[in-house]
């Protein structure tokens, strides 16, 4: 007895239907369970190095906060109108509600000398301001790395405010309600003509749920508008078109559930899964449909004719969906846990596809066509004959030009291969008019980047830091790594006493080095400790004990690559240079971003050979010729081999997202192959032209 003959959704489709309605109800019921798992961070875990520093940058803040980051393009800080701005602007947010503290230009305060000891004062003395007092403080801003880059650009044109916040914001809810007072306390300004950019983690995360919401309503509509065009034209029937969409929709909606019971959660790469396997699942069933198409021709519409369908394109579709999930199963070597999920779930959906489609959707076309047959389908039927014959003879006739012209393209595709970069932008996930999107941007051109590397220095003991030799290497790895060419700005534990020796000094540029005694150094620590509240960066640069000090890296956003052999080479020289019994290291996880780099490469290469090697083999099983499993092979790889050397072209970074732009090609690449060359293999007898032309009908 044949397949198509036991199946009960053939021979008992409405009984069968009712039982699967049954047995999934607890599957669709997920539905109302299911967590997509986007957030944020989860964006930035896809890529081990911008993760590391997005932690690293968390660490400095209490569970409990967050932070508001504002950029006013002034034009020209340094006049008493625009510090007045600065000064008003900050005032209106030290007045709201949850604000903890207000940092900028005009809320910051800066040592000086007072006799015998060292003052604490404003940047920016109270108004009004005189003439000589603004030039003081764009002399002190512009050239003073502890304020240059942090409160006010580099070249004085934007000025930069931070808020702290003494509360999170969770939920959708809180995040909106931040919205929502943030731009109450900046419209005014606005309002007067002051550009101002924004960025803190909740807006983030509002605008990257807006993002896809927004991507949503652009791609439903137009799908919903041409698909059922497309389909139409194709099956000839209304019914089958909307058995087809129909059908899809419940898959999608039983996709949930199936999800849930692997209990893994498809984060940012599901958006990605679902149109994949919606894809799959609608290739499927528009299979059937034109099976059934030419079915009714020689058999009555109903059972007898959705049973010749299905003997017609079961095997090639069972081929086709085996071939997929191997490509899919593959991914689940790689290194990122990502991908290893897509590659879990997607094979999972396509397996669950296909029983969809020959189970369900086979038993809802018995039904819709047992009593009234559709007109119209034989029109289309005898529409694609002529047009797939029309097909065959172009194939036949220029079947030398085809290769030839893919091999063409594929030679234009190498040297694209060749500039593919593993690189990961927080920003390409952002529209171009994002105020978080423009923000970072800004940030990265006039603030001095957004990458941030922190090397900790271990001395062996509490107070060990203010040791002078400590200090010394301290702060000859500091000047190597301000000498480095993508390094915009460095930061050390050895800055601050250097700094308060300059003011010692009274002011004078050329006394920003380390004091030279013991006794002084002492003297700085004790001063700093007992200023603790004022000075910001102390806390970031050494820990309680001053046992273990920071050097703090500053780059713009480099690529990846590039910034894991700028850490190597710090790394480097710190060990050469610190005293014996220093333990130098990146912060936690920095060599992990290394190795995950490497990794991820190598996860690339082994999820590639992995996939090659399994569907070759499984081909060599089910065609059981090396010739036309090898054929369909290289059919599979080009589309790949294409979209991964135009991403070169474009400069498009591959990563774990837009990796799956790579896995898509290759997976309906082996679907295509597969059902072309098994119905061309059942035709073959037919001769070429007819064998193509029966193939592509």
């Amino acid at each position: 007895m044949s397949a198509t003959e036991w199946n009960p959704f053939i021979r008992y489709p409405l009984a069968s239907l009712l039982l699967a309605v049954v047995l999934g109800f607890p599957l669709w019921s997920g539905v109302t369970a299911f967590h997509w798992g986007l957030d944020p961070e989860g964006l930035l875990r896809e890529d081990a190095v911008k993760y590391r520093i997005y932690q690293e940058a968390r660490e400095y803040l209490p569970e409990e906060e967050e932070v508001l980051a504002l950029d006013l393009r002034l034009g020209d800080v340094f006049t008493a109108e625009n510090l007045e701005r600065i000064r008003a602007l900050s005032d209106a947010f030290l007045g709201a509600p949850d604000v903890a503290g207000v940092r900028s230009l005009t809320h910051a305060y800066f040592p000086r000398r007072d006799g015998l000891s060292v003052d604490f004062r404003p940047i920016v003395p109270d108004a009004p301001l005189k003439e000589d007092q603004v030039e003081e403080v764009r002399r002190l801003a512009l050239s003073h790395p502890a304020i240059r880059n942090l409160m006010v650009s580099g070249d004085g044109t934007r000025a930069l405010i931070t808020v702290d916040f003494d509360r999170t914001f969770p939920d959708h809810d809180s995040r909106r309600e931040f919205r929502r007072q943030v731009t109450e306390r900046l419209q005014p300004f606005r309002d007067e003509g002051l550009e101002v950019h924004v960025m803190a983690r909740p807006l983030v995360e509002e605008e990257l749920t807006e993002s896809l919401r927004r991507s949503l309503l652009v791609f439903l509509p137009v799908a919903g508008a041409v698909l059922p065009g497309v389909l139409m034209a194709t099956l000839g029937s209304v019914r089958s078109v909307l058995l087809v969409v129909g059908v899809t929709a419940l898959y999608l909606l039983l996709l949930p559930g199936v999800i849930a019971v692997t209990g893994l959660t498809p984060g940012m790469l599901g958006l990605v899964l679902f149109p994949l396997l919606a894809a799959i699942q609608l290739t499927l069933l528009a299979h059937l449909g034109c099976a059934y198409q030419e079915a009714v021709a020689t058999v009555p519409h109903g059972r007898e004719a959705v049973r010749m369908a299905v003997s017609r394109i079961g095997k090639s579709c069972l081929f086709a969906c085996l071939t997929t999930g191997v490509g899919l199963l593959a991914l689940t070597a790689s290194p990122v846990a990502s991908l290893r999920v897509f590659g879990t779930l997607g094979t999972m959906g396509v397996a669950v596809a296909f029983l969809v489609a020959f189970g369900p959707g086979a038993a809802f076309w018995c039904l819709a066509y047992r009593r009234f047959p559709a007109r119209g389908m034989e029109c289309a039927a005898r529409r694609n004959a002529r047009l797939s014959l029309v097909v065959a003879r172009g194939a036949c006739r220029w079947r030398w030009w085809w290769p030839a012209a893919f091999l063409v393209l594929l030679a234009a595709s190498v040297p694209g291969l060749l500039r593919l970069e593993t690189d990961w932008r927080l920003a390409g996930f952002l529209p171009k008019e994002s105020s978080a999107r423009q923000m970072l941007e800004t940030l990265d051109r006039y603030y001095g980047g957004v990458n941030l590397l922190r090397v900790e220095f271990d001395s062996g003991t509490p107070g060990g830091i203010d040791g002078m030799d400590f200090l010394r290497g301290l702060w000859d790895v500091q000047a190597f790594v301000e000498n480095r060419e993508e390094v915009t700005a460095a930061y050390s534990y050895a800055l601050l006493p250097a700094m308060l020796n300059q003011v010692w000094e009274g002011g004078d540029p050329d006394a920003l080095v380390l004091p030279e005694s013991q006794t002084r150094v002492r003297f700085f620590s004790a001063l700093m400790r007992a200023q603790e509240d004022v000075l910001p960066l102390l806390g970031a640069l050494n820990d309680e004990t001053r046992r273990t000090a920071h050097l703090l890296v500053r780059s713009p956003d480099i690529p990846a690559g590039k910034h894991l052999e700028s850490v190597e080479a710090v790394l480097d020289f710190a060990l050469e240079r610190m005293p014996a019994g220093v333990r130098v290291t990146a912060a936690e996880g920095i060599h992990t971003v290394i190795e995950a780099d490497r990794r991820l490469v190598r996860g690339q290469i082994n999820s590639a050979v992995l996939s090659s090697g399994g569907i070759l083999l499984l081909l060599l099983l089910l065609w059981r010729s090396g010739r036309l499993a090898l054929l369909g092979l290289l059919a599979a790889a080009f589309p790949v081999v294409v979209v991964l050397g135009l991403a070169g072209y474009l400069g498009v970074g591959l990563n774990s997202v837009t990796i799956m732009a790579a896995a898509i090609a290759l997976g309906v690449a082996v679907d295509d192959a597969v059902h072309f060359i098994t119905h061309w293999r059942d035709a073959a007898r037919a001769g070429p032209q007819g064998a193509l032309a029966d193939t592509f009908r």
